[in-house]
């Protein structure tokens, strides 16, 4: 590959809760709460999730005027009471059913994925954003966002450089701010 760009990027990140949000979690302040079961990306199997995700949640802290190291311990260790519930393979098909079932009571992921999970299980989750609003998320500095990029090996073949043009074009940023993504800065 010699070359690639960016076609998207998330908008920061939100706090998956269940359905009327039976904890009242309503920010980095009540996520910290020891009685409080956290599921994230597995900090081994799923690196780079985790570390946005931490890093993301740890500057909110830092940034609220909380135990910053206290929750860094947390989520790399599970913490003394374990409360951290760790996917196996691949968080974003595993953190709804943490929620679901009981087991955690708050996840932390990208926004275009808890806008996916309150769409397709409406009576199920819900969502609390973490900057600007639940239609509109405006990551503060304390966000870690990702950048999504396409690019091609070699020539792309026959169908590489129209794919690239493609998911660089309007009909695929719309689709990407259909589904919570924003096309790339």
């Amino acid at each position: 590959m010699e070359s690639h760009r960016a076609f998207a990027e998330s908008r920061g990140n939100v706090l998956l809760v269940r359905k009327g949000n039976p904890k009242g979690i309503g920010g980095i302040a009540d996520f910290m709460g020891d009685a409080i079961t956290i599921a994230i990306s597995n900090p081994e199997s799923e690196t780079a999730s985790f570390r946005v995700y931490a890093d993301s949640l740890v500057a909110l802290a830092e940034e609220a005027g909380l135990d910053s190291e206290a929750l860094k311990t947390r989520l790399s260790t599970g913490g003394e009471e374990k409360r951290v519930v760790f996917s196996a393979a691949i968080h974003h098909r595993e953190e709804p059913e943490p929620l679901a079932s009981g087991a955690a009571d708050v996840a932390m992921i990208y926004y275009h994925l808890g806008l996916r999970y309150s769409r397709i299980f409406p009576d199920v989750f819900d969502f609390v954003p973490l900057g600007g609003t639940r239609e509109e998320p405006e990551p503060g500095p304390a966000h870690q966002t990702t950048r999504y990029h396409i690019g091609l090996i070699g020539d792309g073949g026959d169908w590489g450089q129209g794919f690239a043009d493609f998911m660089s074009g309007e009909e695929s940023q719309g689709i990407c701010r259909n589904h919570g993504l924003r096309s790339p800065i």
